[in-house]
């Protein structure tokens, strides 16, 4: 009984001291504190030691911040922001916001400061976003801490920036400690930083920053070592929100071996990052329903998610959506239809598209026939790597078929087959070159490029204006030769002036006095591209990648684009991987190393690059 009783009386006692915040809090606000009055409003709020009643609680903050309370008018703010309990209103929340933040309060300033930084209710003002972030940094708000950093890094205040994230993460602010992991990681200048990047991303992991979950997946994921600690990361990622994570995980689980409940796995993976906008995700989706042989219920499935992926700027799905009315699978065919969704992902630079493109043309069904124009585009695919389109216009060339016979440009195309990996090219191309069994031995050892430049420049000098154009195309370029645009434009002048279609449009465009307007909107375009980059956007980072390996729009520069594709290859973007395996198999900007490209080849394929598998067994059948 005795027990009993002394339970009881903790019990009350206990209640009396929960009691206690919410006397103390009223008896405060009668007196005229209007602090008092703000934290009764935020219990009633909160339904917190009393019977929750939000329209007093409204009452109650904006009695306290009317009286002055900064804490009333920032309690406020956030649920005009949040439009909890009364309507969304950003512009009131900002007034409420400024109101607060002047009489001292730091989360207000904060909160303030991510407004200007993201042009919200305000016009965008990084300055101001500063001013308030190091204002509320200094009152101890290390979430204010964190976005002054990253501030200082985006304006090249590396060592601020990095004693903020230091200060930050030290005192809990998970974001800091990612941010910290990514600058020792960017810069990777000893295996201590590597170490160093590591230990920041696990502790921000082990906070629940699915970034940093992320990170460190990616990290364990490109070691063969490690690629079984990634998969648990990327899954707590997964969990947490990152659907860059959920898409990788849908590729792991989606692979040509995949067992039937893996493929259900990928699928709902897919699903949930497609539903998040990853439209890389959206497009697998469709791919996985366009191959299910479920029928036509699972092709208008996939026709509506690549037709998502397709607006968004997939211009992977464009194509398949294309091939889809194209070939009037699980849709009524449409060629009209399939030409337009080819052009469009051509002009941006899908060369499947500018292949399938050319062979609408070439046939002519159901649209306007344009050999000429076919030609073209089976060219511009080939430059760009389409095995398919230099083998067809190779073979083209060498019958005579739709354009004038010409051995030379045959067999240049053959060799650009051969090195892009399709051996029957290979076999073509050592029958026109005549190359012997014994001389093929020899080139093999020496790793000699059968299709040397000066090949070429012979052939133009003895009047073959095909070769003409295509050393002018290198010069243009700088493809395996020092860039001169001039020279270019001389060859195409010489090409043109012995009857060259090509030679002719080529120098025209390099004489167009627009060019220069044309020049400066195209970097415009690549520093566009460069800024998306570098806030973490894999495919814009890939497409940069391109462009300077092509020096398409920007000068030049196959160092940066290996250091590009390396980098988006790493972080988990196949297509890179793709790339770099192609630059090191012929040696393009990089010591040739055949080993290092299959390696590239297989860790495309592994994290489910089809092309990725097709270049690794083409190496394989080589015996390399």
């Amino acid at each position: 009984m005795k027990k009993l009783i002394l339970i009881f009386t903790m019990i009350f006692n206990m209640s009396l001291f929960a009691l206690s915040d919410s006397y103390m809090a009223d008896q405060m606000c009668n007196n005229g504190k209007m602090d008092g009055c703000a934290m009764l409003g935020y219990m009633y709020l909160k339904g917190e030691e009393v019977d929750q009643d939000k329209e007093k609680a409204v009452a109650l903050l904006t009695k306290a911040c009317d009286g002055g309370s900064k804490k009333g008018c920032k309690f406020l703010g956030i649920m005009h922001e949040n439009g909890n309990v009364v309507k969304v209103d950003k512009t009131k929340a900002f007034e409420l916001y400024t109101k607060s933040c002047k009489k001292g309060d730091s989360d207000s300033c904060n909160r303030l400061g991510k407004m200007y930084t993201k042009g919200e209710v305000v016009l965008q003002d990084i300055d101001k976003a500063e001013s308030l972030f190091s204002k509320s940094c200094k009152g101890e708000n290390v979430e204010a801490c964190y976005n002054l950093g990253v501030i200082y890094g985006k304006t090249n205040r590396a060592e601020e920036a990095k004693s903020l994230f230091v200060k930050a993460c030290a005192a809990g602010n998970m974001s800091s400690c990612n941010y910290l992991g990514v600058l020792h990681y960017n810069v990777k200048k000893s295996k201590k930083d590597a170490l160093k990047a590591k230990e920041f991303f696990t502790k921000a992991c082990d906070g629940d920053n699915t970034d940093a979950c992320y990170n460190l997946g990616v990290i364990n994921d490109s070691k063969a070592s490690t690629k079984k600690a990634a998969l648990p990361l990327f899954e707590k990622a997964c969990e947490g929100g990152n659907m860059e994570s959920c898409h990788i995980l849908g590729l792991r689980y989606n692979t040509d071996t995949s067992s039937r409940d893996d493929k259900k796995k990928a699928k709902k993976l897919f699903d949930k990052s497609c539903e998040s906008g990853n439209m890389d995700s959206c497009h697998n989706l469709g791919l996985l329903y366009n191959e299910s042989p479920s029928g036509r219920a699972d092709k208008l499935k996939a026709n509506q998610l690549f037709s998502k992926s397709c607006s968004s700027g997939n211009m992977e799905s464009c194509n398949y959506l294309g091939v889809m009315y194209d070939k009037g699978d699980g849709v009524k065919k449409d060629k009209v239809r399939a030409k337009e969704l080819y052009r469009e992902a051509c002009k941006d630079g899908n060369m499947d598209s500018c292949h399938n493109l050319g062979i609408l043309y070439l046939d002519g069904v159901d649209i306007r026939q344009d050999k000429d124009h076919a030609v073209d585009l089976f060219l511009q695919s080939c430059e760009n790597g389409k095995k398919e389109s230099c083998y067809l216009i190779a073979s083209m060339y060498a019958n005579g078929t739709d354009v004038d016979k010409d051995k030379e440009k045959a067999k240049e195309l053959y060799g650009m087959a051969c090195d892009n990996g399709s051996s029957r090219a290979c076999k073509e191309y050592k029958r026109l070159n005549n190359i012997t069994p014994e001389e093929e031995k020899v080139v093999k050892k020496s790793n000699v490029n059968i299709r040397d430049i000066d090949v070429f420049k012979k052939s133009c000098e003895n009047g073959n204006m095909s070769s003409c154009n295509y050393v002018a195309h290198m010069y243009l370029n700088g493809d395996r030769v020092r860039q001169d645009r001039e020279l270019a434009k001389e060859l195409y002048g010489k090409s043109c002036d012995n009857g060259s279609v090509e030679g002719c449009k080529n120098y025209k465009m390099l004489n167009q006095p627009e060019n220069r307007i044309i020049q400066t909107n195209k970097q415009n375009l690549s520093s566009s591209l460069s800024e998306e980059c570098d806030n973490g956007n894999l495919d814009q980072c890939h497409k940069l990648a391109i462009m300077y390996r092509d020096g398409n729009r920007v000068r030049q520069n196959k160092q940066k684009s290996r250091e590009l594709f390396e980098s988006t290859c790493n972080a988990g973007n196949m297509e890179s991987c793709n790339y770099l395996g192609n630059m090191y198999k012929s040696g393009d900007g990089v010591r040739q190393d055949r080993r290092k490209a299959k390696d590239f080849f297989g860790k495309a394929c592994d994290n489910g690059s089809d092309k990725g598998c097709t270049n690794y067994k083409v190496m394989n059948e080589k015996g390399i």
